[in-house]
C-alpha cells in the first residue's frame, strides 16, 4: 500500500497515516451508501422543491436505518459489527415488510443478515468511539 501526503513526517506515523486514510475511506464509504442504498442516486426529477423533499426523506431514512443498525448490532456476538451496505439493503426490505403488513424478524435475526463478514478488520469508528486511537482525533490519553 502506497499513501501520498502532505503531512509532517514528525507529527505522523506511518501507521497513522494509514489509520486517517481508513477512516476517511469509511466515511466516504458511509456516504456512498446513503446516496446509492438510500435513493439519492433515482431522483426523478429536477425540481427544486421534490428534489429537497426526496433529499429530506433520504436523510430520515439512513437516521432511521442507522438507528435501527445500532440496536441490531447489540444483538450480535462481540467483536461483530453490521456492514452499512448490508443493512441498508435489509432495511429497505424490512420496510417494505413493514409497509405491507408482513410480520418483522427480530433484532437478533436482522442483525445477523446484515453483519460484516470481515471479521479480521474492525471498523476504525468503532476503535475511536471505544476510546481506541485518541491520537487520531487530537485527544491524547
Amino acid at each position: 500500500l502506497l499513501l501520498v501526503t502532505n503531512l509532517k513526517p514528525a507529527s505522523w506515523s506511518p501507521t497513522d497515516v494509514a489509520e486517517l486514510y481508513r477512516l476517511r475511506t469509511e466515511v466516504e464509504t458511509s456516504y456512498k451508501t446513503g446516496k446509492s442504498g438510500l435513493g439519492l442516486n433515482e431522483l426523478p426529477s429536477s425540481k427544486e422543491h421534490i428534489v429537497r423533499t426526496l433529499i429530506d426523506a433520504a436523510l430520515i431514512r439512513a437516521q432511521l436505518a442507522m438507528a435501527a443498525r445500532s440496536t441490531a448490532e447489540r444483538h450480535l456476538p462481540p467483536g461483530r459489527w453490521i456492514n452499512p451496505g448490508q443493512w441498508v439493503t435489509v432495511w429497505r426490505e424490512v420496510i417494505a415488510d413493514a409497509i405491507t403488513d408482513r410480520p418483522i424478524m427480530s433484532w437478533k435475526a436482522l442483525a445477523r443478515l446484515g453483519q460484516d463478514p470481515n471479521v479480521g478488520r474492525r471498523p476504525l469508528r468503532m476503535a475511536v468511539a471505544g476510546g481506541e486511537n485518541e491520537h487520531l482525533c487530537g485527544l491524547e490519553a
